[in-house]
């Protein structure tokens, strides 16, 4: 009795100090972290156009289009999905430095003429891939 009789009440900041504390508590289990909700491992992102050069000097990738990998395994851009990505590596007859291609495609047998021809070279519709088959993402030019 006499306890019951002789209790104060806490001070003002003491209980405005524990309400903070509670709906800080609350906010903290209440709320789910962050979740990869688009399920990529690797993603490339377009070469900005200030550093191209640099990375064909440093015999370096440069991306043309974005593109990921999948969680499946299977690789993305630009809405298609492709289950290979390919590098295709050859030399343009008397070009000083040799080509590498990165290829997606649905094709596992692409050769580097038809990679070539496919990049932008062929003035042939018919030497460039249907976006369902392949698409070139990249390339890289070295010695």
């Amino acid at each position: 009795m006499k306890t019951i009789l002789n209790y104060k009440k806490p001070a003002f900041w003491i209980i405005v100090a524990v309400i903070v504390a509670c709906v800080a508590v609350a906010v903290c289990f209440l709320t789910n972290p962050p979740s990869n909700t688009h399920n990529y491992s690797e993603v490339y992102e377009v070469t900005p156009t200030d550093d191209i050069q640099e990375k064909y000097d440093n015999e370096e990738f440069v991306y043309q289009k974005s593109h990921y990998k999948a969680a499946d395994g299977t690789w993305v851009c630009e809405g298609y999905t492709y289950k290979y990505r390919l590098e295709i590596t050859g030399r343009l007859n008397n070009a000083a430095k040799s080509t590498t291609y990165i290829v997606l495609s649905n094709l596992k047998d692409i050769t580097f003429d038809q990679t070539w021809k496919a990049s932008g070279l062929s003035s042939l519709m018919s030497d460039y891939f249907d976006p369902e088959d392949a698409v070139i993402v990249g390339n890289k030019l070295f010695s």
